[in-house]
């Protein structure tokens, strides 16, 4: 039976978690603060000293919002898209395992949610991704000691044990898409390789790379269950029904610098990762954005194309991207090598509705083919600027017409800056 919890909310010191602000974007949010979630309202999931959960929002600030009472947290912080609801890892009093727990911000209690029929240590289940809409989590629950499979959770049924296809091989879930129809993590072979898996509909299938091996863990999902990013020996991978499987390479690849994808928006076309020394720490290399269309780009240089100011910080890690693709969190790395939690809004610079319906400019057709038609009340418009969704500016045109020619760019998503009497707007088209 599950039963609530009260917890009273202690304020972290400011000396160790008070948020700054480096700019306008880029917020830190606390030196060993690790974000593990953030949903498009900016609500973010996060823990540190892997014991304690916390919550941020911009208005708010960093709340502690619960610490385990034995052995260490596992799995990650997770934030439902309607704010309310912090799902992670919690001590239950009750029998004093850790399992899946869902913190409701209204109430201040945290709900057990159990785990399958065996523990390891003190651990019953722990918690990997959570649907869009809150309801269904998946993650781990043990078997025994030495086992655990994949689960998923519901208030219908409880924790839903979803099974191991090697007898005597752990599995686990790691994301979930919003339809609820498919599920992607790893399968551990009986050699202990950890394979990428697909749950569809409860039946799971394995990942494999083009030349037929094996591929390793699946990290996440697009939301319409079609896209699968994840990570194998030295790269990064991206794989679909339609597309097959493709890798994300770096100039230094090779076996002592090694990458993964961590994070990918709703639609499927951005993906964001890290590369890094291997072995070595986790917060020690350098994070990335990819899309299809323009491939990896280094975080760092993606922000500066965005005309962010990191400040001196290093993008070490993303950890996930909001489904939108306008907030991004993860661990930056500071001159000095300090690791701090930071929260990333592109809201401005990538939203498809900005501020300036003051000229009533629309563009149309979009999706566009060859020209791209701007219509506006202003007499003159002073600068055209197209830029892709990684943020490189790929057009700047000066004392343009209203019709611009887009033949020569590839298919997919852009933003076009328009510049109106010293005002800036931006809106997005699709190139087709």
């Amino acid at each position: 039976m599950k039963k609530n919890y009260n917890f009273s909310i202690l304020f972290l010191g400011l000396s160790l978690f008070g948020s700054s602000y480096v700019n306008a974007q880029l917020h830190i949010l606390g030196e060993q603060v690790i974000p593990s979630d953030v949903n498009n309202n900016g609500v973010v999931a996060a823990t540190i000293v892997n014991a304690v959960n916390l919550r941020w929002t911009e208005e708010g600030g960093l709340q502690e919002i619960g610490t385990i009472g034995v052995d260490l947290l596992s799995g990650h912080a997770l934030v439902s898209s309607d704010d309310n609801k912090i799902i992670s890892v919690m001590t239950n009093p009750e029998n004093q395992m850790n399992e899946i727990s869902v913190y409701d911000n209204t109430t201040q209690t945290w709900t057990h949610l159990g785990g399958l029929v065996g523990n390891s240590d003190a651990s019953k289940s722990s918690a990997w991704g959570v649907s869009e809409d809150g309801t269904t989590i998946v993650g781990l629950g043990w078997i025994n000691g030495g086992t655990g499979h994949a689960v998923k959770w519901t208030s219908e049924n409880g924790v839903e044990d979803l099974g191991s296809t090697v007898t005597g091989s752990s599995s686990r879930a790691n994301a979930i898409n919003d339809d609820k129809t498919v599920i992607v993590g790893w399968q551990d072979a009986s050699d202990g390789f950890r394979q990428g898996a697909i749950w569809k509909n409860g039946e799971q299938t394995l990942i494999f790379d083009t030349d037929n091996n094996p591929a390793g863990e699946a990290a996440a999902v697009s939301a319409d269950g079609k896209t699968v990013i994840g990570y194998a020996g030295l790269y990064p991978y991206v794989w679909s029904e339609a597309e097959g499987y493709t890798s994300i390479t770096h100039e230094n690849s090779g076996p002592f610098f090694r990458g993964g994808n961590t994070g990918i928006t709703a639609d499927g076309n951005t993906v964001i990762g890290y590369f890094r020394s291997w072995p070595g720490g986790p917060y020690m290399g350098e994070g990335f954005v990819w899309s299809k269309e323009n491939g990896r780009v280094n975080f760092d240089d993606y922000a500066e194309n965005l005309g962010i100011d990191l400040q001196g910080y290093t993008i070490a890690l993303p950890m996930a991207i909001s489904p939108d693709g306008t907030k991004i969190v993860g661990v930056a790395r500071s001159s000095t090598q300090a690791v701090f939690g930071f929260y990333l809004d592109l809201s401005d610079k990538l939203n498809v509705q900005d501020q300036v319906s003051k000229n009533s400019i629309k563009i149309y057709p979009n999706p566009v083919s060859d020209v791209l038609n701007i219509s506006t009340s202003a007499k003159t418009i002073n600068k055209l600027e197209i830029v892709n969704i990684l943020g490189q500016k790929i057009k700047v045109i000066e004392n343009p017409t209203n019709k611009l020619d887009v033949s020569d760019l590839t298919k997919g998503n852009y933003i076009l800056s328009i510049t109106i009497d010293g005002k800036t707007t931006s809106q997005k088209f699709i190139k087709k």
